[in-house]
């Protein structure tokens, strides 16, 4: 699916990060290591995957905004999704821009990959026993979704170091299952710089978690040429 790979390509494939800055020597909070370090995926996934066989409306929105910060491009489009059976439309458009990102950052209309494959396939760097130190875990006040309490955590770099820079998760207190996060990332090379940062929420519905929104937003710095910022929004509507 091209909005994965997207994802994939702008939230884990990391180079080298921009170095310098003091280090942050802020203890970390053990309730939020021990949390986040048992944090379980397998009901965000499987919601995901639940999302073939459903009937729900999806709102696609992706937004384009040039170097001086006006946006050039703006499109949004409809699918009304009933199992394998997809019917998509534009209902709105605004603008002209040609870029092969706007093509990428849409979603195609006859899959619904897991946006967030990374967490499942690999190790993030901040679990591993060597690397711990470089990242701070601290808990949050808790937050409601419809209703149902939900704890927060937050994983952030110590340094500016490496492509994640964040993540702030939204679980569920007695399982601790992910229903939520934000993760913000930044990939430097020489004379390119990229920024993204991506939020997945989850909702409660009489059949269980299903997926609400999806948005990534993501802004590409190429040399010999201007600043380019990108934004796509989904959002699921359950019957």
């Amino acid at each position: 699916m091209r909005f994965t790979s997207v994802i994939v390509a702008s939230c884990v494939a990391a180079l080298v990060g921009c170095g310098g800055g003091e280090r942050d020597e802020t203890p970390s909070d053990r309730e939020a290591v021990e949390a986040v370090l048992d944090l379980r995926w397998d009901l965000a996934a499987e919601a995901f995957r639940a999302m073939s066989g459903r009937s729900f409306v999806e709102q696609q929105l992706l937004e384009v905004w040039r170097g001086d910060g006006e946006r050039a491009y703006a499109r949004t489009e409809v699918a009304y999704r009933a199992g394998t059976q997809v019917r998509s439309t534009t209902i709105d458009s605004s603008g002209a821009f040609q870029s092969s990102w706007t093509e990428r950052l849409i979603a195609t209309p006859d899959t619904f990959a897991v946006p967030f494959g990374h967490w499942l396939d690999g190790e993030p760097p901040y679990r591993s026993s060597r690397r711990r130190d470089e990242f701070r875990f601290t808990s949050l006040p808790d937050t409601a979704m419809d209703g149902t309490t939900v704890r927060r955590y937050r994983v952030s770099a110590r340094e500016e170091e490496g492509a994640l820079r964040s993540v702030t998760f939204l679980a569920i207190p007695d399982s601790n299952q992910v229903v939520g996060f934000t993760e913000v990332r930044r990939e430097t090379a020489p004379f390119f710089a990229q920024d993204s940062e991506l939020t997945v929420d989850l909702a409660p519905t009489d059949s269980g978690w299903a997926p609400r929104t999806i948005v990534l937003d993501v802004t590409v710095d190429p040399p010999a040429r201007e600043p380019r910022r990108y934004r796509v929004s989904r959002l699921m509507i359950h019957n």
